[in-house]
């Protein structure tokens, strides 16, 4: 019985591995040598075969996939065609292409190589170096002006969050902005500081006689690369609670309901990546309620990954509106706090000290 069940058992197992094994291999190949054909030419095939230009200029700005409005990149590391994005996750150019148009593995391939011969190779890129960067920033960041109320800038952050009485010096006005589309315009800046305090970049949030400027994407970094961890720190924190939150509005009216002091991570990307500083012995993270649960996402994913620490406490806030971030529950049909519903706040299930009632006080 035993012999025979052996004989029954060795065709399946045949079977399956000879139809199985080689059509994995020469999937692997043809991935390996499309990928190899493509090496420095894919913003070219992407253009080539339907990709928006806008989707692929290595600056943040809306994704292509989720919808969200600043959190995906193309950066296009080794000419791979890569990208990130806070929601979607990392790829190359030919997943990109998967999932943009829905195609299978083999589809993609096809449609590469059926172009990749056809196009030229990607223009180099001339990447501007550290001293060049720090020069520009320190310009622009000198010529810039604190915040005083009734000008542009100010006026912008008044209409969207409480703020408080002394405004942080990490933020400064300017009338004269360099933005991406090669226009200048009001900008209201913010220094960004790395892990270990150090100022690493200016955020800008280019700025109309009513709000935020009339273009595709009016926020931006400055050139050149961020750490992990880095933020806009609005508030001096030097107890052992500390808020984060995506943007600047959001983590001013974060802290104006809550009672504590709330950084900007920027955008998701950057805040699931945030990591406290050492001193801080307890973490609540205020996500955006986005409608592709993008800002979720990043907010639960920091969460996850700081939860891991025996050293925090953490929780997370949410509004209960899709669409709105904390910011928008201040403008929200004049509704106060207690009026506006929120998402129980989700935490490790440790006392997490102060209820929704006490930090409101």
């Amino acid at each position: 019985m035993g012999a025979e069940g052996a004989h029954a058992r060795i065709p399946v197992v045949r079977v399956l591995s000879s139809h199985r094994l080689p059509q994995e291999a020469g999937e692997r190949r043809v991935r390996r040598r499309t990928i190899d054909a493509a090496r420095g030419k894919w913003k070219g095939i992407l253009l080539h075969l339907g990709v928006e230009a806008k989707f692929l200029d290595n600056r943040h700005g809306p994704c292509p996939l989720c919808g969200g409005r600043d959190r995906y990149r193309w950066d296009n590391k080794n000419g791979n065609g890569t990208y990130i994005c806070g929601q979607c996750g990392a790829g190359n150019g030919l997943q990109l292409l998967m999932n943009l148009k829905g195609w299978d593995f083999v589809t993609a391939a096809r449609e590469v190589d059926d172009v990749v011969g056809n196009v030229d190779p990607d223009p180099p890129t001339r990447e501007m170096d550290d001293p060049t960067r720090v020069r520009l920033m320190n310009k622009l960041w000198q010529s810039a002006t604190p915040l005083i109320s009734g000008d542009r800038a100010h006026r912008y952050l008044a209409s969207r969050a409480a703020l408080p009485s002394t405004i942080p010096s990490c933020l400064r006005s300017t009338g004269w902005c360099p933005a991406p589309d090669g226009v200048h315009r009001s900008a209201l800046l913010a220094l960004v500081s790395g892990p270990d305090g150090e100022p690493v970049n200016i955020h800008r949030t280019f700025l109309g006689p009513n709000g935020k400027a009339d273009m595709e994407n009016p926020r931006a970094l400055m050139p050149g690369r961020i750490p992990d961890g880095a933020a806009i720190r609005l508030f001096a924190a030097t107890g052992e609670i500390l808020g984060i939150a995506e943007g600047i509005e959001t983590a001013f009216a974060a802290a104006d309901r809550f009672g504590i002091p709330v950084w900007s991570a920027m955008n998701a990307a950057m805040l699931a990546k945030w990591t406290p500083p050492a001193y801080v012995r307890e973490v609540w993270i205020f996500g955006d309620n986005d409608a592709k649960f993008g800002g979720q996402a990043a907010a639960f994913g920091l969460a996850h990954r700081l939860a891991g620490r025996l050293d925090l406490q953490v929780q997370v806030h949410v509004p209960i509106e899709a669409g709105h971030d904390w910011a928008d529950e201040i403008t929200h049909a004049g509704k106060s706090y207690r009026e506006s519903q929120e998402i129980v706040p989700q935490s490790q299930g440790r006392n997490l000290g102060k209820s929704h009632a006490q930090a409101e006080q």
